[in-house]
């Protein structure tokens, strides 16, 4: 019976250890996972990201909201438009995890280049946006609705006219957030999401083809 024990002993021994060392582990996966930071540092490019868009555009502005009515944060935004911001289409772009508005710099002066506005959000936790946590899009989604509000408010953009390019993490937020809002838009609109990075290599035919929009 004692070899018995001592296996019975051992195996229970054994598993709680594993059972302890799975939930210490999952523990730091679990904040790994919805912490902002990336697997590189962050090259955050604010202050370059706005001397650039201004040659380029004639409206250029830093938006700050509160964000998500469930975990406010102050939340920084920049927005650029070639000019009369209420009669052009707006391309929202929606960094990853680890990274920052600024990274969009080509595509955002290509997109002014075409005659578009850009909206450009430090999602939260990230670039010059408060925040604890990355949550894929649970509170982005709000976060994007409040924006989209202010920039309305302040430039008179039309959100029916819209469309995201998204990469790495931030395509769950834009999936998210375009599944929210979809039902909002008016009858035969769409909302168009590019969930790639590599569309700066493509043509301005084909750049335009994916995302729906019309050149101004």
């Amino acid at each position: 019976m004692k070899p018995l024990r001592r296996l019975a002993w051992a195996g229970a021994a054994a598993g709680l250890f594993y059972g302890a060392a799975s939930y210490l582990a999952a523990r730091r996966l679990a904040a790994r996972l919805i912490s902002p930071t990336g697997l590189g540092p962050t090259l955050d490019r604010a202050s370059r990201l706005h001397d650039a868009l201004s040659p380029a555009a004639s409206v250029v502005a830093e938006l700050r909201h509160a964000g998500s009515e469930r975990s406010p944060a102050e939340l920084s935004a920049t927005f650029a438009s070639p000019g009369e911001p209420g009669t052009r289409p707006t391309i929202l772009f929606l960094h990853g995890k680890g990274g920052a508005a600024s990274e969009w710099e080509p595509d955002a002066l290509r997109a002014l280049r075409l005659g578009w506005n850009v909206l450009l959000p430090d999602l939260r936790g990230h670039g010059g946006s408060g925040g604890a946590f990355f949550t894929m899009g649970l509170l982005e989604r709000d976060d994007l609705e409040a924006l989209i509000a202010e920039a309305r408010e302040r430039f008179s953009i039309d959100p029916g006219r819209m469309a995201i390019h998204a990469c790495s993490a931030g395509s769950s937020v834009a999936l998210h957030f375009a599944a929210d809002i979809t039902h909002k838009l008016k009858p035969g609109v769409m909302l168009a999401v590019v969930v790639h990075h590599l569309l700066p290599e493509v043509g301005d035919n084909a750049y335009v083809s994916a995302l729906g929009l019309a050149y101004c």
